[in-house]
C-alpha cells in the first residue's frame, strides 16, 4: 500500500510537472482563489460606490442639502477605505518574493 502511495504520488508530481512545462502560464487553485476575490471586491466596491453617487444624485434633485453634505463625507470615507485596502494589497505584492505563493515547492497548489 505504500508503494502505491509513493508512485500515485510520484506519478502526481510528474503530471504537475508536465502541465507547468506544457502551460507556462498554469497556475494552482490559491492564485486563482485570490484573483477571483480581488473580482468580487472590485465588483462590491463598485456597487457601494454606484449606491452613494445615486443617491447624491437623488439628494441634489430634491434640495436636501444636509442629505448631500452626509453623502460626500460617506463618499470620502469610501474612497479613503479603498485606497487604504490598495495600499495594503501594493505592500502584500511587494512583499512576495514573486514565486507565486503556495507553489514554493515547485508543485501547484491543490484543493
Amino acid at each position: 500500500c505504500v508503494l502505491a502511495s509513493s508512485a500515485s504520488s510520484s506519478s502526481s508530481d510528474d503530471v504537475d510537472r508536465d502541465i507547468s512545462e506544457a502551460l507556462p502560464q498554469w497556475r494552482g487553485a490559491s492564485a486563482l482563489r485570490d484573483a477571483s476575490d480581488r473580482v468580487v471586491r472590485t465588483i462590491e466596491r463598485g456597487f457601494e460606490a454606484n449606491q452613494l453617487q445615486a443617491a447624491l444624485k437623488i439628494a441634489r434633485e430634491k434640495g436636501d442639502t444636509g442629505a448631500e453634505e452626509r453623502i460626500r463625507a460617506a463618499l470620502a470615507e469610501f474612497d479613503d477605505k479603498v485606497r487604504g485596502e490598495e495600499e495594503d494589497r501594493r505592500r502584500g505584492e511587494d512583499d512576495d518574493d514573486g514565486d507565486g505563493g503556495s507553489e514554493s515547492d515547485g508543485g501547484p497548489c491543490t484543493i
